[in-house]
């Protein structure tokens, strides 16, 4: 599987990095040691979310109720590729191609990084099914994908 770059990113100094992984740590231990309370508090400090974190059954069967069956059609079509995905990435530790549905194609390539980082992204190619994607209104709004930078 050749990897072609539209763009690379220059590497981090090492002083950055070591910075990053004592914050990160900092938070892993603060979340281990007050649980959902400091989840609470980052939500709010990195998102700006101070609504509730927990979803009650009433909440969310009155949510599903107001999807429409198309959405609920295509949502399960996306978790279907994911899936399908995901079950060949399991089998191996190295490369891994698979043709999720005729002219989709996803793959992963082992690729030692320095760093890891969230940042906001869409990932619309395996949610896509005749145009549609899952609306931004049924998406949390700290909903992040995973970018990694070398």
């Amino acid at each position: 599987m050749a990897i072609t770059y539209l763009k690379q990113a220059q590497p981090r100094p090492a002083a950055e990095n070591s910075d990053i992984r004592d914050t990160v740590a900092v938070m892993l231990a603060n979340i281990e040691r007050d649980g959902e309370d400091a989840v609470r508090r980052y939500a709010e400090k990195l998102d700006g979310w101070t609504g509730p974190i927990v979803v009650t059954d009433a909440q969310r069967k009155a949510a599903c109720n107001r999807v429409s069956q198309q959405m609920k059609e295509d949502i399960q079509f996306a978790h279907a590729n994911i899936r399908r995905f995901a079950e060949a990435q399991k089998t191996t530790m190295g490369e891994c191609e698979v043709e999720v549905i005729p002219g989709l194609i996803a793959g992963q390539k082992q690729i030692p990084v320095s760093s890891a980082g969230s940042t906001p992204a869409e990932r619309p190619s395996i949610l896509q099914r005749r145009g549609h994607l899952v609306p931004r209104q049924l998406r949390h709004p700290s909903t992040r994908s995973m970018a990694v930078w070398a």
